[in-house]
């Protein structure tokens, strides 16, 4: 099977947000003609930081809510091309991963320790779509901030904004470095 899959692109987010680029198969590179660096505001109560013991994949009964707001955010900004609908593969992608950078200690769409990225692990996978795009967002404790964030970087708002996605799967997992990560798989088929 052939897929085509979207310039992947990383969003690291903690106390600096920080948007740097990585092409599928090319590790990680540094994007200065797109990357975008501001310092966001300590906000306290938006949940708990991480703590040093937190290296363990938690899945908390908010996750699930987290990511369905995530999914509504994102289906509301796509209202003139068509809602994302749920797939459970998808999603069950979206929750492998995210347990794999927290138990790897790692955020990114390359593993460092194995060096597959995106197009390995949809490989190894028996999707049924052939466009498949990848958002990650870490340290973000609220749907809005992670919607937000995605928009604001041009990589990150195509892969939310594609016409060609009809498909998407949303985890988030408590633990590691960042705290909370999500991680977003969208898929369709390419419009031949």
């Amino acid at each position: 099977m052939s897929f085509r899959l979207f310039t992947i692109r990383m969003l690291t987010v903690a106390a600096i947000l920080t948007v740097a680029g990585c092409n599928v198969g090319d590790g990680l590179l540094a994007d200065d003609a797109s990357g975008v660096t501001r310092r966001l505001a300590d906000d306290t109560a938006a949940g708990p930081r991480r703590l040093a013991s937190d290296t363990e994949c938690v899945v908390k009964p908010e996750a699930a809510v987290l990511a369905e707001e995530v999914a509504r955010l994102i289906n509301a900004k796509r209202e003139s091309l068509g809602s994302l609908s749920t797939a459970g593969s998808l999603a069950m992608m979206a929750e492998d991963y995210a347990c794999t950078m927290i138990d790897g200690d790692f955020f990114g769409h390359v593993n460092p320790s194995t060096k597959a990225g995106f197009s390995d692990r949809v490989a190894e996978t028996n999707v049924e779509f052939d466009v498949l795009g990848e958002n990650l967002a870490a340290g973000l404790w609220t749907a809005s901030d992670i919607v937000d964030a995605w928009l604001e970087s041009e990589p990150h708002r195509e892969v939310m904004l594609d016409s060609d996605f009809t498909h998407l799967g949303i985890a988030v997992r408590y633990g590691g470095h960042y705290g909370v990560y999500c991680v977003m798989v969208a898929a369709g088929q390419s419009g031949e």
